[in-house]
Order: structure tokens, then sequence, then C-alpha cells
């Protein structure tokens, strides 16, 4: 596989080499966690689906400081590999491995110890209790296995193999596929079998890609790592949009949970965990499609090559928004046999996923357009902006949302609460694109966009 020149190849030959790789990356990974709940449906049932549902915010919570450290220190790797300073995007790239890999055995021990407190907190009732523990205490011990993945993704893309990590992806999800089969349906393991499954796909999948670091193709290597406070303060900073939005959706899905779980009990949780199975796969998409802003833009600035850069974010935006508006329509004509892979004939079940999904899938509006917006914001090094779209979209707005539309139309307000969200980000994008990236660059202030990312 030929390695792509980021600052010299087409931008539209740099997008689709990027992003379609990086799409079906995200899809493989978003089947770690569908497939898990189509065996999870058919092996322990609806409760076990609620199960998953619940612990799901925490892992999220998890998840959303691994992002925040590796796309944050992938923006500073990349921007010194556009500056031809291979040594130093390699001690940036180390750096951070390190601090994720510290991160990861620190909280997840802690989290082992205080497992009955926290599932407390998640909001499980006493049916559910045993189920939850039961998946999160494998997730937990093998989170080092479950991280690797994109971990290593991230910094691969950045080298220029994103084909590598698809082909590898794909063999992880097939692994998981196998092992969910063997563990959970024939040898009746549950929610521990389903757990195992995820982490052991994974965790080969990232131990597949780390190997590449340590080949002659690859531009960045494992070296002894080189940073400080002052660094991983920066790493931090760069990185905390995709944080936020991460650890908002935990919350927001925190919420919903306890919300639907009083409302409409374990039945509910069921049936929204399967809308967000659904949903998931076009988010992966979506951020899949986003994340092949961050090396074309991250290294054109460094470069110097302002409009380079916004010929990606154009191509990006386009091709995110058009994707969400075909899987609003998709989703809404097929969602009964959709709802139905999951419920294994439960006329309950897929009566009120239906009924949600329908609801729900009406955020997809402006979802691909507001994604693909924070992602370039953090692509040059500007996460303020980034954030407040993030917020805007995933926490702030969507709480708002659930205040005050279930007083005015009662239970469906819940479902439609992430749509009045993304319309009003969408407003909020539209005005920082506008405010700062055309005037800045179509001005005669290059310099000022160029030079935060080079301080």
């Amino acid at each position: 596989m030929k390695q792509l020149d980021l600052g010299k190849d087409k931008v539209s030959k740099l997008f689709i080499n990027y992003s379609v790789p990086a799409v079906i990356s995200m899809v493989v990974i978003s089947l770690y966690i569908i497939v898990d709940g189509i065996f999870v449906s058919r092996g322990v049932g609806p409760d076990g689906l609620a199960a998953v549902n619940i612990a799901l915010p925490f892992i999220q919570a998890l998840n959303s400081i691994i992002i925040m450290i590796t796309i944050g220190g992938g923006v500073l790797t990349a921007i010194k590999l556009g500056e031809n300073n291979e040594k130093e995007a390699s001690r940036r790239f180390s750096f951070t491995v390190m601090i994720a890999v510290i991160f990861i055995i620190i909280t997840s021990l802690i989290s082992i110890i205080f497992l009955d407190t926290l599932v407390q907190l998640l909001g499980a009732d006493e049916s559910l209790i045993h189920l939850v523990k039961e998946y999160l205490v494998i997730m937990l011990s093998c989170n080092l296995l479950f991280q690797l993945s994109p971990i290593m993704e991230n910094f691969i893309r950045i080298d220029g193999r994103p084909s590598f990590c698809m082909v590898v992806s794909i063999i992880g999800t097939i692994i998981n596929i196998v092992l969910d089969y063997i563990l959970v349906i024939k040898l009746n393991m549950g929610l521990t079998g389903a757990a195992i499954a995820t982490c052991v796909g994974a965790g080969l999948s990232g131990i597949a890609m780390m190997t590449y670091f340590f080949t002659k193709k690859a531009n960045l290597k494992f070296t002894k790592p080189a940073g400080n406070f002052r660094i991983l303060g920066k790493m931090l900073y760069n990185g905390c949009s995709e944080f936020l939005t991460e650890i908002s959706s935990s919350i927001v899905l925190l919420i919903f949970n306890i919300v639907i779980m009083k409302r409409m009990g374990p039945m509910g949780v069921s049936a929204i965990s399967i809308v967000l199975y659904i949903t998931t796969l076009i988010i992966m998409i979506l951020f899949g499609i986003s994340q092949s802003l961050q090396p074309i833009v991250s290294y054109n600035l460094g470069a110097g090559q302002v409009d380079r850069a916004k010929k990606g974010l154009k191509l990006c935006l386009i091709t995110a928004q058009s994707i969400s508006m075909i899987s609003m329509v998709i989703v809404f004509i097929f969602s009964e046999p959709l709802v139905g892979i999951f419920a294994k004939g439960n006329k309950e079940l897929i009566d009120m996923g239906v009924w949600m999904s329908r609801l729900y899938i009406t955020s997809y509006i402006f979802i691909g357009f507001n994604i693909t917006s924070s992602a370039f914001f953090t692509a040059i090094e500007q996460p303020l902006m980034s954030a407040v779209i993030s917020l805007s979209r995933s926490l702030v707005l969507v709480i708002i949302g659930l205040i005050i539309l279930p007083r005015i139309i009662g239970d469906s307000g819940i479902f439609v609460s992430n749509t009045f969200a993304e319309v009003g980000t969408f407003f909020v994008s539209i005005y920082y694109l506008k405010k700062y990236f055309y005037k800045k660059i179509d001005g005669c202030s290059k310099n000022k966009i160029i030079a935060p990312i080079n301080q």
C-alpha cells in the first residue's frame, strides 16, 4: 500500500483515501457493540440489553478521556510531521501512548474496587444489578486490550496508512463475531461471554496495529517518551472538545436510562438500547468521515497550505451531511425490521422500539454538519470553539430539551430532545464557521490561524 503525501496529493484523493478506510474502521468498531447486542438479545434477552445499556455510560466516560488524550496528542504529532520533524513527532506519539496506558490501568483498578457503588450510581434496579456487574467486571479487567485498537489506529492514520487500519479492524470484527457465537450462544456464557468476545477481538486488532510502528515503513516510531506538563496540558486542551462530546453523551445516556427506567421500566431501557445500537452505526460513520479531517487539516496548516485545508473541510461537510439525511430516511422506512433484529419476536419490545426510533432519528437532520464542524476546530487547535459545538449538541441543549419538551408533548419529548439539540447546534456551527474560518482564511490574516498551531 503506497504511503499518502498529505502535503502534495490531491485533497479529494486524500479525503477518499482517509475517509473510506476510516468509515469502514468506524463501522467495524460499531459492529463490536451491535453484534454484542444481537447475541445478547438472543442469548440473554431484554434484561441483558438493558444491563449493557446501563453499563455503557461509564464505559463511554472512560473512552472519552482516552479519546481526549489520543486526539490531542495526534494533533501535536501531525503538526510535527507536517514540519518534517519525525524525531519530535515520534517522541510526542510515544508520550501520548504512555499517558493513555497509565490512565487505563489506574482507572480500571479503581473501578473494579468500587464496582458495587458504581453499579448503583448507574441506576440499575435490583433485577439488573448482577447483570451489569457481570458485564462491567470483564470490560474493566480487559480495558487495556479494548482500548489498544483506537489508540494505535489514530496514529497509523496520521502516519499515512489508513487502509492498514481498515484491514486489521475487519479481522478483529470477524474474531469478535465468531467468539460471540461460541461464548454467548453455544457455551451460554451470557454477558461474560459477550464482554470477553469484544475485548479479545479489539485487543488482537490493537496488538496487530502496534506492530506497524516497529516496521521500516513507519515514520512514527516507539521511542523514549519526551513530554512535560506543558505538553500534556496542550495535548489535553487540543482533545478537550472530543472529550466533552463523549462525556456529554455518557451523561445524557445516564439521564435517559434513569428517566426511562422510572417511567417505563427495564423494557423501556431495552427499547432505547436498540435505538442506540442502530444510531451507533450512523454516528460512527460520521465520526469516520470527520476523522479524515485531522491529518489533512493539521498537516497542511502546519505546512502553511491553508487552501488545501479549506477544501478538505468543504468535502467533509457535504459528504457527512448527505449521509446523515439519507440515513434518517432509511431508518424511518425500515425501523420495524431493524428493531426486530434485536427484539427476537417480542411484540411489546418491537412496538416500543419502532416508536422510539422514529422519534429519535429526526436528530439526524444536522448531525453530520455538527460533528464535522467540531472536528475541524479541533484539527486547527481551536478546541474552545469545538467544545462549544460539542457541548451544545450532546449536553446543554439536550438537557434543555428534556426539561421543556416532555411538558409540551409528553413522553415523545424525551426522544426528540436530541433533535432540538442538533437543530440549535447547527446555527452555532454556522456562526463559528463564518466568524472564524472564512474571515480568517479569506481575509488577509492567514498567519492568525497558523500561528497558534506553530507555537
